[in-house]
Parts: C-alpha cells; structure tokens; sequence
C-alpha cells in the first residue's frame, strides 16, 4: 500500500506542476494578446508603417509638430501684419506669429493622436 500511495502522490505532485506551468503560461498569453490588442487598437487610425517593438507593442512613425509650427508661423505673422494694419506691424507680427505657430503645431500633433 505504501508503494501505490507514493506512485499516487508523484502523480498527483506532476499533474499539479504541470497544471500550474499552463495556468501561467496561459495568463502570460492573455496578457501579451490584451498589450497588442490595446495597441493595434490605437494605431488603427494611423495610415502609415507601423512596426513591432520587442515588448510587443505597436510603433508607427509620427510628426512632432515641426511643420505645422513653420506654416503655422508664417501663416499668423501674415493674418497679425494684416490685421495691426501696418500701425505696429511689428508687433502683429510678433503676436500673430506666435499664435499662428502654438495653433499650427497643436494641429499637427494632436492630428496623430492614435499613434504612439
């Protein structure tokens, strides 16, 4: 009887091992699947190359803003000139610059906004 109750205990001792190593490499999966799933959600509005980094996640190339503050910048300076009147034209260009670049890059970053 000793015999077969040690046979059943070294069974008993694998299959939970065995059970456990699946239960974690199961929730390992589910939690790589939620990481790639909550990305590729993001980067769905992105039309551009996207790439895999090594952790999973999805990465896609995306502007920092650069050209929508020049355009921005030229196209306030011209609007502020315009508008001062050539009274200060300096200074309305200044104000309308200024403005014309913080709109034109917060246009073009948020313009991105899905991608990481």
């Amino acid at each position: 009887m000793d015999e077969a109750q040690r046979r059943w205990d070294d069974a008993q001792a694998r299959f939970e091992r065995e059970r456990d190593a699946l239960e974690r490499e199961r929730l390992a999966y589910d939690q790589a699947r939620a990481r790639f799933d909550r990305n590729r959600a993001r980067s769905a509005a992105y039309d551009g190359p996207t790439w895999a980094g090594p952790n999973g996640e999805v990465h896609c190339r995306r502007s920092d803003g650069t050209t929508g503050t020049i355009i921005g910048g030229v196209a306030g300076a011209l609007l502020g000139r315009a508008i001062d009147g050539g009274r200060r034209s300096a200074v309305g260009t200044i104000l309308g610059g200024g403005a014309g670049a913080l709109a034109g890059r917060s246009i073009e970053r948020g313009r991105d906004a899905q991608c990481r």
